[in-house]
């Protein structure tokens, strides 16, 4: 189930109403039309995780200095919201980034942040 179009989350600012529009785009352009055959094969292309990381998708609220976004939750969910609502189920993006890149920022050595937080 994916969400209606036209629902805005009331905790939008303008700043994230911009991250929505451009990853909605993204979303559409990239995503949605190799949907079905990512559904078949059980895997989405690593292509597609590199094309995500390159926009900006990826590891939003990751400090900038290990080459996140320097975002907040709130960025994240702006990211989930809109791979929800255009109904991309196989994206694992939400532990990726909302949890995995996580632990390792705040339980990683500098050593492995500095190692592995970029690359993801």
């Amino acid at each position: 189930m994916s969400l209606d179009a036209a629902y805005k989350s009331p905790w939008l600012n303008e700043e994230l109403e911009i991250l929505q529009g451009a990853v909605r785009k993204f979303y559409e352009r990239e995503f949605l039309p190799h949907s079905e055959r990512w559904d078949e094969q059980g895997s989405v292309d690593r292509d597609a995780w590199l094309k995500a990381g390159e926009a900006g998708i990826l590891c939003a609220s990751i400090k900038e200095e290990y080459g996140g976004g320097g975002g907040t939750f709130a960025h994240e969910m702006v990211i989930a919201e809109e791979q929800s609502r255009i109904g991309i189920s196989g994206f694992g993006n939400s532990v990726h980034s909302g949890i995995v890149a996580h632990y390792i920022q705040s339980y990683g050595t500098e050593e492995q942040k500095r190692k592995w937080l970029p690359k993801m």
